[in-house]
Parts: C-alpha cells; structure tokens; sequence
C-alpha cells in the first residue's frame, strides 16, 4: 500500500549476454555489470527525485554473475524499492535458493527467457536447458510467490512443424496452470523467428 502512488522505471544492472542462442543479435560485445556503489547512487536519486518505488530490470541476461545479482539485491533492499527481472533471465542462471533471497530482498517479478515448450526446438536454438529446467524454475517461482512470464516463446524456427508449435501451447499452458494465470492472456508473447543479420539463423 505505501507504494501505490509510486512511480515505475526501467533500468539496467549489466549489458550483454554470455549465451549464443542461434536466432540472437546481439548489439553489446561481451558481458559487463553495473557497479553496485553506482547502482544504490542512481536507485537512490530515482526514488528520492522522481518518486520510484518499482524499478524494471531490462538486462538481456540478468543473475548470469551471481555474485553482482546478489549486491543487486541487496541494493534495491537497502533502497526500499520493489523490482522485477524483465529482459530476460536464463532458467539455468538461477535455482531456488537464490530465487527466495531475491524474493526476500524485493524481488516481485522475473521472466525467463523460455523460447519454447519444444525440446526438439530449443535444442535448434542451441538453448543449453531442459524444459525441465524451465519448469522448475516456473514451479520454484509459484511456490514463492513471484510472479512470472509463462509464454515468452519464439514460432517458426527450423524444422518447426505443427507438432511442435502445438507441444509448446501445451508447455505454456502447464506454466500458466503452475502459476494460477486467468487463462485469458493479457499480453501472450509470441514471437516469429527473423533471421536477423549477424545471426546463426541468418546464416542459415
């Protein structure tokens, strides 16, 4: 309640990305963090000059240095700000230990990058998980009370067939049902595979 006329923003705590899934273009060359004396700076002239209270994570691979995901952390804790991880976290990157002391520091929201409820198609994108792995993590998400995205997945990669795109609507509903989503989607995330320019995809 104390954080309803607060205000939101959007912020980053690394750039770059340690994967090298086949349809990603990636804009940033290697992986580099935020510092985390600058970052409680920053959190704090958000909260204190515009009215902060919930601060969007955007990084394309949050948590994939765990140690600086924790001072990060413990940043938006000291600062009292709530967060959420956006951009996109790897379900390989964290497990349910590191899930409950986010949690326990303020963490509200985290979206994984799933990319499909098919095994056969992420191993196409060269994922590096299961969808056992995406699913614990969902379950571990449920548990704790975060919320969290269950239908960020990506259409038409090759050697998609209709068996495969029905297999992964059948993944992400079990997400949803795990994380007790009303059925009618406000905003499903769907996405066509492009072949980008720079891209294994591409290439192909």
């Amino acid at each position: 309640k104390k954080n309803m006329n607060k205000k939101i923003a959007t912020i980053f705590t690394s750039m770059g990305c340690v994967a090298r899934c086949t349809f990603c273009q990636r804009g940033v060359k290697g992986y580099r963090t935020y510092a985390a004396n600058d970052l409680e700076t920053h959190v704090l002239e958000l909260k204190e000059k515009y009215n902060v209270g919930y601060l969007q994570t955007q990084d394309e691979n949050a948590f994939s240095n765990k140690k600086q995901a924790y001072e990060v952390a413990r940043v938006m804790k000291k600062c009292g700000v709530f967060w959420g991880a956006s951009g996109g976290v790897r379900c390989t990157s964290v497990n349910y230990e590191d899930l409950k002391f986010f949690k326990e520091h303020n963490l509200i929201s985290i979206t994984f990058g799933i990319e499909s409820g098919s095994q056969q198609m992420l191993d196409v994108m060269e994922k590096k998980f299961t969808k056992e792995d995406v699913y614990n993590r969902i379950s571990e998400c449920a548990s704790l009370g975060i919320m969290a995205d269950n239908d960020g997945i990506i259409i038409g990669m090759p050697g998609e067939t209709p068996e495969t795109v029905k297999e992964a609507a059948k993944f992400v509903a079990e997400l949803g049902y795990l994380l007790q989503n009303n059925w009618e989607m406000i905003l499903p995330f769907t996405r066509w595979a492009l072949p980008i320019p720079g891209t294994p995809l591409y290439e192909y």
